[in-house]
């Protein structure tokens, strides 16, 4: 059995703090110390403690691992480990010192498009990390059918030496292998599905073409459409993010060797650069934080899903403006919304994640600590849709509302004898449930909710599976009570 000590170690790992946390794990800073003044730098992903007894959870964590064993790509994220902490199951990664691009696309006041050498050399980098995933092979040559399945600016981070890698593979799924890393969970991110995904249609390797093919267009454009953009690089787009399957770009070389192409035809030079002064400029700025959209509105993320999935998905064979302009018509309308809420932050980067963050992905974390899912919000941020920019949720909290209103905030504060009289309900499962308690919904697990004491009734109700159930619990105050199965 591996411990923490007083010193916070883990094994051979030093322990510094929590810059990021999500519905299933947590990601914490660390080191690796070896003889003499050996020190690294690295993270460590570890399931969260009131998942410890959830036999699925751990073994989907350990199939992860697993899987990201295999990879040795300069544009993929490294596993480093895998340990086990007193029945906790943790990977070690490596660090990327940086931020994600969704930050960089964050900052882009009013949808400015990056510059064309940056947005070139991400997405050159990230078509090969895909290409390599795509055409994986086992030990004994057969191809692993790896398909990323969310493939996002959240998902993509960029060092301050130029480097791009993709992180984040808790969604993947190997066909070889036979099973997915997180089963029970909707797969991927709502607005960055592919048609045929958001279906619940079997997905290859073009899934993740569709999926990057908005990434390069919210670089391309921002708020605008492609009108402006070099037609060669507009017909790229296009052949990446078309509905139906098969007339979709084949495979990620051939998209490589499309922008590839454009680069040396139009004579743009390595990016590189440009994305290191990007990242560095963005390391020394505050994060916006917005409210989530699923929040305000009361929305699960899951219905979501399912209604973009049964209303805009087309047949393979379907062809069609009509099918295409609603499919982006409606992610347009959602990612607006989403903008709208946005407010600066008055508060330094390090006041995130929050210690009750109940999003499905990692919370934001200061970009000089990036690690893979570090800087995740709620599915991954909004996407492109062609004709708005994204903004990444992160979740609202008792917390964030004291640091964006806190004159507003200390007037509706509880005095204390209110506040001991309230307690504290978390319910996280495997397979998510949509969540009612004392018949107000309140979104889909994660759950953190403060409670009056007393008595609560909770409904739990898993869309995909069709599994309900009610519970009644009792709440005493100042307790914190953890439902973890169904």
């Amino acid at each position: 059995m591996v411990t923490v000590s007083a010193v916070r170690r883990l094994g051979r790992y030093e322990l510094g703090e929590i810059i990021g946390t999500g519905g299933v794990a947590e990601v914490v800073r660390a080191h690796v110390v070896g003889a003499g003044e050996f020190r690294k730098a690295v993270v460590i992903k570890r399931v969260r403690a009131e998942l410890r007894d959830n036999t699925e959870v751990r073994e989907a964590f350990r199939r992860e691992a697993l899987l990201a064993q295999r990879f040795h790509h300069a544009n993929v994220v490294q596993a480093l480990d895998l340990g086990d902490d007193d029945g906790l199951p943790y990977i070690v990664l490596e660090l990327v010192d940086g931020c994600t691009l969704q930050r960089l696309l964050d900052d882009t006041s009013g949808g400015v498009p990056l510059p064309l050498a940056a947005v070139l050399h991400v997405t050159e980098q990230i078509a090969a990390a895909l290409h390599y995933v795509h055409t994986l092979r086992a030990d004994d040559g057969t191809p692993l059918g790896l398909v990323h399945r969310d493939v996002t600016p959240a998902n993509v981070l960029l060092g301050r030496d130029g480097a791009v890698k993709l992180t984040d593979f808790g969604i993947a799924r190997a066909a070889a292998l036979g099973s997915d890393t997180l089963p029970g969970f909707i797969k991927g991110t709502a607005l960055y599905l592919a048609p045929e995904q958001a279906a619940a249609r079997p997905v290859d390797g073009r899934a993740d073409l569709y999926a990057l093919g908005l990434v390069l267009r919210r670089m391309l454009a921002g708020d605008h459409d492609l009108t402006a953009i070099h037609p060669d690089l507009a017909a790229i787009v296009e052949a990446a993010t078309e509905p139906a399957v098969r007339d979709r770009l084949a495979s990620a070389e051939v998209m490589l060797h499309r922008l590839q192409q454009h680069r040396a035809e139009v004579g743009i030079g390595s990016g590189a650069a440009t994305i290191a002064a990007m990242v560095e400029a963005a390391c020394r700025t505050p994060l916006r934080r917005t409210i989530s959209l699923d929040r305000a509105l009361g929305v699960a993320g899951q219905e979501r899903t399912r209604q973009v999935a049964s209303a805009a998905a087309p047949a393979d064979g379907s062809h069609g403006s009509r099918r295409r302009a609603w499919w982006i018509g409606g992610l347009a309308v959602a990612t607006v919304a989403v903008a709208a809420l946005a407010w600066p932050a008055a508060q330094p980067d390090r006041s995130l994640p929050s210690p009750s963050a109940t999003s499905t992905g990692p919370s934001p974390a200061r970009p000089t600590d990036l690690a893979p899912e570090a800087e995740a919000t709620p599915n991954g941020g909004q996407p492109p849709a062609r004709s708005a920019p994204s903004v990444p949720p992160v979740v609202e909290t008792p917390q964030t509302a004291l640091e964006v209103a806190p004159a507003v905030a200390a007037k509706v504060s509880n005095p204390p004898d209110r506040a001991r009289a309230r307690g504290r309900l978390l319910i996280n499962l495997v397979p998510y449930a949509e969540v009612s308690i004392d018949a107000k919904p309140v979104g889909s697990t994660p759950v953190d909710e403060t409670l009056r004491s007393g008595k609560h009734t909770i409904e739990l109700y898993n869309p995909e599976t069709g599994r309900r159930k009610s519970l009644r619990v009792a709440l005493d105050p100042g307790e914190t009570l953890n439902i973890t199965h169904w």
